[in-house]
């Protein structure tokens, strides 16, 4: 039993756990994937159960605690550059991985976002080989993985960053992240998605960092972004840590601040130290001492130097009076000394130690050494002041630090996916945050990455692998709620007019005002409230609709949505992934030898074609943030009229999402046409060569009615041009 407090979701994380779930723990930074994975560990711990910690990279292993190993480094395949047959035999060979593949009964893999396909293929290969268990997914060994792709993905040959710039070679057609795989599908059971920031605690800043995290930053996150730039950061004792992307950068900066330093200059060199065993060796070192290394001993020194070059710490400190310095441990978090707090050298004890006075504690700290501990070696590790030079650091050194202050450059130091929004994520407060350079379009998230998160709905009652998540809002019932925000339905054409003004009026439809006030009021939301029924003006007869297309909901990028499902406005030129596929398809399907001129589908509109998201409204830059408040039921009956006042419909029913709103719904004379999600995840399970245009056309036809002219580039209503 952990003694550890989780909230709901985080409890819901460990449960799983606990049945033997293979679960998928994801959310934004700050959100506690580490908190709950300690829990489970304790848990793990108490029970027996034999678990693995691991991680894709040094720095992420010792953030996680003694016994964390790299994932290369517990699975023993080296860097994995083998064909999965040759990895497996050098498993085989190698008696202590083999031993770790067949004793471990849950592998817990933290930063998966980092992991490759490739990898993660390979080690599923060689689990089924070791483990002698070739029909079950990783050998039928329980996994927990957690991350956030929404971060820093993997290192893909060829892969195209943010600032279009690509790496050396071409780019493979080959999946970048591992949950496009069919595998990931067959070996995840659950997806625990923790949505309530810890880190961060004011809600402004909190929306901002919900916006950048997927690359939809509002103009008023804009607008906050702009009002840290030119601020007098120099003018402090303590001054904000640069974040760079490049080690080169970081470099140069340090070298020119601690050159400009005339105090007293010490140096400090780490040390190899023993420590006793006296149980857990999480506890501190009871006799530390020097330890010469044995030439005769290559694969201890060896994993020494990697610690070295994984561990926060700086082999060889140098240290001067006056530096901007960072804590690299908790030292104690009661006076708020932790990792990521900033401090200046104030000078030295007669023993030699720094001392220090952090930004979080009036009285100057004597900073002692601190101990980092070899996985593989029981009891060896190095020791050395837990200070770095911080003047400037890298966006991966800043890596499990929460920093009291920092300056980031949004501008060309940003090349790659993720790395925006993780630098932001780093800072405790908008206070804390100035900004050096900013381009908004570096605030952005791959494509992929951001439809895999819309496709986890916060609630899913007909999914068993999604948790329900409290709802993030406002109490519904609570008196002091805000009153509800005005959505036009006036201008309403008669027939829908009569629906939603019935629903409003029941005890459902004013709660649904009531959420949509409340979270309109904290926070810019899509569409425009007269575009709410944008679908509705646009075919204003129940009886006259053709074919329904029904979507989840709208975009949240803002300036995008505009009313109709799957559409854009026509000024908008970077088309969603998913349009780009619908498109794909469309011109595919119909033989055209170009694509539409722009995303808006207005055109299919005129000509009577329902474009009808179930949630008809979202919170910018949070996908699926109003799904459950009430939408729902308001769109099934809307749903409902077309399907009794047409005489013939042809539904386009995409995705697990969509299919599942039709039941219960009388589609006995209408025709229903089922595909996969046009999403990039699933686009290639089926969506892809699925015809839906010219099989709709073929049921309109069959049934005496006018197909739809969907190559039209002009909006008219009785057809198109």
């Amino acid at each position: 039993m952990t003694s550890l407090q989780l909230n709901a979701e985080q409890a819901a994380a460990l449960e799983a756990v606990k049945r033997g779930r293979n679960i998928f723990l994801t959310g934004a930074g700050g959100t506690g994937k580490s908190h709950t994975i300690r829990a489970i560990t304790d848990w793990a711990a108490a029970a027996g159960i034999h678990y693995a910690l691991t991680a894709l990279t040094g720095c992420a292993a010792l953030l996680l605690g003694p016994g964390a190993k790299t994932l290369h480094s517990w699975a023993g395949v080296g860097l994995a550059r083998e064909p999965p047959h040759a990895l497996a035999e050098a498993v085989r060979r190698n008696k202590r991985a083999q031993r770790r593949w067949l004793d471990t009964q849950l592998l817990i893999v933290d930063e998966v976002s980092m992991m490759s396909p490739d990898l993660l293929e390979k080690l599923d290969a060689v689990a089924r080989r070791v483990r002698r268990r070739a029909e079950s997914p990783f050998g039928g060994l329980q996994v927990l993985f957690a991350g956030d792709f929404c971060q820093l993905p993997p290192v893909v040959r060829g892969a195209m960053g943010v600032s279009g710039e690509t790496a050396a070679v071409p780019s493979p057609p080959q999946p970048r992240f591992c949950f496009e795989l069919p595998l990931w599908r067959e070996l995840i059971t659950d997806i625990i998605y923790l949505r309530k920031i810890e880190r961060q605690r004011d809600p402004v800043f909190q929306q901002l960092l919900t916006e950048a995290r997927i690359g939809a930053l509002s103009a008023e996150s804009v607008t906050r972004l702009e009002s840290r730039m030119g601020l007098p950061w120099q003018e402090a004792e303590i001054r904000p840590t640069l974040l760079f992307a490049r080690n080169a950068e970081v470099d140069r900066v340090n070298q020119r601040n601690m050159e400009a330093l005339t105090g007293e200059r010490r140096i400090y060199d780490a040390q190899t130290v023993l420590m006793e065993k006296t149980g857990r060796r999480s506890g501190a070192p009871t006799t530390p001492a020097t330890l010469p290394i044995s030439p005769d001993d290559p694969d201890v020194a060896a994993a020494l130097e990697r610690l070295d070059s994984d561990a926060p710490y700086d082999p060889t400190l140098t240290l001067v009076v006056g530096a901007q310095v960072m804590l690299l441990v908790n030292m104690d978090q009661t006076r708020g000394l932790v990792n990521g707090s900033r401090g200046v050298l104030q000078g030295y004890t007669a023993g030699g130690l720094p001392i220090v006075r952090f930004l979080s504690c009036a009285e100057p700290v004597v900073v002692d050494r601190a101990a980092w501990w070899l996985s593989d070696y029981d009891g060896i590790g190095r020791s050395q002041i837990p200070l770095r030079i911080a003047y400037a650091i890298t966006v991966h050194r800043a890596q499990g630090a929460t920093l009291d202050s920092a300056l980031i450059d949004i501008g060309s130091s940003t090349f790659e996916y993720g790395q925006a929004y993780v630098a932001l994520s780093r800072v405790r407060s908008l206070e804390g945050l100035y900004v050096w350079k900013l381009d908004p379009r570096k605030v952005a998230c791959h494509p992929t990455v951001v439809e895999f998160y819309e496709a986890l709905r916060p609630t899913a009652p007909t999914d068993p692998t999604l948790p329900t998540a409290p709802d993030p809002g406002p109490d519904l019932d609570d008196p002091a709620a805000p009153p509800a925000a005005p959505i036009p339905t006036a201008t309403l054409p008669a027939p829908w007019r009569a629906i939603v003004e019935a629903h409003f009026a029941t005890p459902a439809g004013t709660r649904l005002l009531t959420a949509y006030s409340a979270r309109a009021a904290a926070a810019p939301v899509a569409p425009a409230p007269d575009e709410i029924f944008a679908a509705l003006h646009a075919c204003p007869d129940p009886a006259a609709v053709r074919v329904v297309i029904l979507g989840q909901d709208p975009y949240p990028t803002p300036g995008h949505a505009h009313g109709l499902a799957f559409s854009v406005r026509p000024a908008v030129t970077r088309l969603p992934p998913t349009l780009k596929n619908i498109f794909k398809e469309l011109t595919m399907d119909l033989g055209a030898t170009s694509e539409p001129p722009d995303g808006c589908l207005a055109r299919w509109a005129a000509q009577g074609v329902l474009l009808l998201n179930t949630t008809l409204t979202v919170t910018c830059g949070a996908p699926l943030s109003h799904a459950g408040i009430g939408w729902e039921e308001l769109t099934t009956q809307l749903l409902s009229a077309v399907l009794r006042a047409a005489p013939h419909v042809v539904i386009l029913a995409w995705g697990r999402h969509a299919q599942d709103r039709l039941r219960g719904v009388a589609t006995d004379r209408h025709t229903v046409l089922a595909a996969p999600h046009p999403s990039p995840l699933s686009a290639h399970t089926g969506f892809y060569g699925s015809r839906p245009f010219s099989r709709a056309n073929e049921a309109l036809t069959a049934h005496g009615q006018l197909p739809i002219r969907w190559l039209a580039v002009t909006t008219t209503t009785d057809g198109a041009t």
